[in-house]
């Protein structure tokens, strides 16, 4: 008898399975990233849990093996039509290989797992470019009357064309079909260092560079330079300049944030990507405005001088990713590792805010927040949200019915981290006072 089919959130799907690793992957120096085929409908019906148990254990497997600096999953839509006349899902999970250091594992024997809609069994495995690669077919399906992803974006990227400049492992015929499906046409700057030659060849021929996007893990001097040659010529000073992984790059004391028209300050998902891209086209089409500040489009970095974060967090490579992401806004940033030591801080040296993971040895966050709220004076009023990497709703419930006021799922997305920190913490005062 065939098991339950399950609806799924797909971008959910992905990003669980993401944050499951994301904390082993950032310890090794590997850059996650996943992208979901903007032609395909927002749900789908499967397994839920089995798919979800596939890719954590899929993506499990695959940081623990190589020492790769990136690690891309994408899914697409397949070109030809299911059984039942619905396009397939297709996995595709690609990696960083060093040629002269081969992982001692490959691909196509670490994904040969059950999905719980039978064996899964790679279709396709190759290598090429730097890169390993394995295409599975998922037993899962597009939910017919669900919307595409596409349609959340509307009309807004119609005929703009995106010059791209970093490492994409993706099947790039896929890629740049997924992004035509927004009106976006991509292209690749290969090598990197061709970004100024290929753009000012479109300028000779009359074409457009309505975005250039640099792709990678960090803000170098490279890219700093390519941005200021964009300014400098004329014909493509009008393009829009995004930059990804800024908070592992350069101090923005050494450069110019005015060269760039968003920082999204770390490496992020492309859903995440495509709204930061899509606030910039808007705004674009809306009319001249001011230069923005670095970030401001998607991402802003909040101005939190003379304002006090405290975190309760046990893991330590998420106390250096949070610590990394709120330097930046000036706001003074203190780390304990369990709520008991949390509580004896704040009675100390009350906060502004309070970031609360829910999960720690000795106090966890329930129950530090509810001993919180019990203290009376500021303590019933200081806002805290609570950060895990379980995203259920028992659990959402759970942070907020102890007296939580927000919930953040990890891996976090700073761009939700610091709209959410603009919201608790306006400009001006400081509640702690």
């Amino acid at each position: 008898m065939p098991s339950a089919k399950d609806e799924i959130d797909l971008e959910h799907l992905v990003r669980e399975a993401i944050s499951r690793a994301a904390v082993k992957a950032y310890a090794r120096g590997i850059d996650l990233s996943a992208h979901i085929d903007n032609r395909l409908n927002s749900r789908a019906l499967g397994d839920g849990l089995a798919l979800s148990g596939y890719l954590r254990r899929g993506l499990a497997r695959t940081v623990t093996a190589g020492q790769t600096g990136q690690i891309a999953l994408g899914l697409w839509r397949g070109e030809a039509d299911g059984e039942n006349g619905d396009p397939p899902i297709l996995l595709e999970v690609c990696r960083a290989v060093d040629e002269t250091e081969m992982p001692q594992s490959r691909l196509a024997d670490l994904w040969a797992q059950p999905t719980g809609g039978g064996n899964a069994r790679p279709a396709v495995a190759r290598q090429s470019d730097g890169a390993e690669t394995v295409l599975i077919p998922l037993p899962c399906e597009p939910v017919p009357d669900a919307p595409q992803i596409v349609q959340k974006w509307g009309n807004g990227f119609h005929g703009c064309y995106i010059l791209h400049v970093g490492d994409v492992l993706y099947d790039r015929e896929r890629f740049r079909a997924s992004f035509a499906a927004a009106g976006l046409e991509v292209g690749f700057a290969i090598p990197p260092a061709n970004a100024m030659e290929q753009a000012r060849s479109r300028a000779d021929n009359g074409q457009s560079v309505d975005f250039l996007l640099i792709d990678g893990d960090r803000l170098d001097e490279s890219a700093i330079a390519l941005a200021r040659d964009f300014r400098a010529d004329p014909r493509l000073a009008g393009a829009r300049i995004v930059v990804t992984g800024v908070a592992r790059g350069l101090e923005s004391s050494s450069y110019d944030s005015a060269l760039f028209d968003a920082l999204p300050c770390q490496s992020m998902p492309w859903r995440r990507l495509m709204d930061v891209l899509h606030g910039v086209a808007r705004a674009s089409a809306e009319g001249p405005s001011p230069k923005p500040a670095a970030g401001e489009i998607g991402s802003a970095i909040p101005l939190l001088a003379g304002r006090r974060i405290l975190i309760a967090e046990d893991v330590a490579t998420n106390q250096v990713l949070l610590k990394a992401v709120l330097v930046p806004t000036g706001a003074d940033v203190e780390l304990v590792a369990d709520g008991a030591a949390l509580l004896e801080r704040y009675a100390l040296a009350p906060a502004d805010l309070i970031l609360m993971d829910l999960q720690m040895p000795g106090m966890g966050g329930i129950a530090a927040v509810r001993r919180l709220r019990a203290s009376g004076g500021a303590g019933r009023a200081v806002p805290v949200v609570a950060l895990t990497a379980y995203a259920r709703s028992a659990d959402r419930r759970l942070a907020l019915g102890a007296g939580m006021d927000a919930y953040l799922a990890k891996p976090i997305v700073v761009s939700e981290l610091y709209d959410l920190l603009r919201n608790f913490l306006p400009e001006g005062g400081s509640s702690a006072e």
